[in-house]
């Protein structure tokens, strides 16, 4: 059990109040102080960080809450973060869940601790937000505000920034339908409210194009996809194209089929999303939906500033647009932007 400053009391034969002013700084005789860190370093007790926090104000810390740093939307919507609020003198606490929801309510804790000014959140697929609810975020209290950013909430009690993932994804199947393509395999995101999303809207399109589809869910860390993916195609030779919903995909998937000997895009069309720089050197160019990173960052900072300056504002949910950028994977023609 882990020891209190009940216990770092006793043990320095003082009072509770008196460790209490050795942690947070204020005066004490050397001889008090000296018999607390004794006392401190004896038990193990951890000072609550927020307690040896009051004194001053913390507007100048957010926190950053990022779901996997491997994925490239990831690293630079906190690159873009991490710039504006530099503009602002203000510093940055990031951490990475890797989709896993204890990492995550670890995190808040230690958000908690830091005491932040609020929080920017992209949260995991199986977060229970009753872990966020009861820090007491909820925009009527506001202790600590929250953004949510990249996945959308469970319920409107957080403001949040988005984009239309379904709206996405049904425009890639439609530029593939454009395209002669009529059967089509969407490998998703297994952990990701995002992926699910997208995975949604490619099987609403299919449907609603009469194609055939096949939806394969990819766990994250597991390195499955090739063996998924060779699976699909052997037990349907027909598959004609390829989507998957995010660049650690992508990068897997343009691995496999380079080294499967696959001809991108005759003998298979291949689309992604997120836009990143090496899509532009391989198969003559990836189709893929952009997100707008810098916009996305842009509006969840200034969505937390404006919710610390009016605690009491209506709840605000923003859904940005995504850019379809039509490469030589999908198509023979010339590359283009949509």
């Amino acid at each position: 059990m882990a020891a209190t400053i009940k216990d770092v009391a006793k043990l320095a034969g003082v009072s509770v109040a008196t460790v209490s002013r050795a942690i947070s700084g204020k005066v004490v005789s050397h001889e008090l102080k000296s018999k607390v860190e004794e006392a401190i370093l004896a038990t193990g007790y951890r000072p609550n960080l927020a307690a040896r926090r009051l004194r001053a104000r913390t507007d100048d810390t957010i926190g950053l809450i990022i779901a996997d740093i491997r994925n490239p939307f990831f690293t630079r919507f906190a690159r873009a973060i991490d710039d504006i609020a530099k503009t602002r003198n203000q510093h940055v606490i990031l951490c990475n869940t890797d989709e896993n929801p204890e990492q995550e309510k670890a995190y808040l804790d230690l958000m908690e601790e830091e005491n932040v000014a609020g929080i920017i959140l992209a949260p995991t697929l199986l977060t229970s937000h009753k872990h966020i609810t009861s820090r007491k975020m909820r925009p009527a209290k506001l202790q600590r505000p929250l953004v949510l950013v990249d996945r959308r909430p469970d319920e409107m009690i957080y403001d949040a920034v988005l984009i239309d993932n379904h709206a996405a994804a049904k425009k890639l199947v439609h530029h593939l339908y454009e395209n002669g393509r009529k059967h089509i395999l969407c490998l998703y995101g297994a952990d990701s409210r995002t992926g699910f999303e997208r995975q949604k809207g490619f099987d609403e399109a299919i449907k609603a194009l009469h194609l055939a589809g096949e939806s394969v869910a990819i766990k994250h860390g597991k390195d499955n996809l090739a063996k998924s993916l060779k699976n699909a195609l052997a037990k349907n030779p027909q598959i004609d194209a390829l989507i998957v919903t995010n660049g650690v995909l992508a990068l897997k998937a343009a691995a496999f089929l380079n080294k499967a000997g696959i001809v991108v895009p005759d003998q298979l069309a291949f689309a992604a999303f997120d836009d990143e720089p090496w899509m532009e050197l391989v198969f003559n160019g990836i189709t893929t939906i952009a997100q707008p990173v810098g916009d996305i960052a842009r509006e969840a900072y200034h969505c937390l500033m404006e919710r610390l300056e009016n605690p009491l504002k209506p709840v605000l949910q923003t859904v940005l647009k995504s850019k379809l950028i039509v490469r030589g994977s999908t198509l023979k023609a010339r590359p283009t932007t949509i």
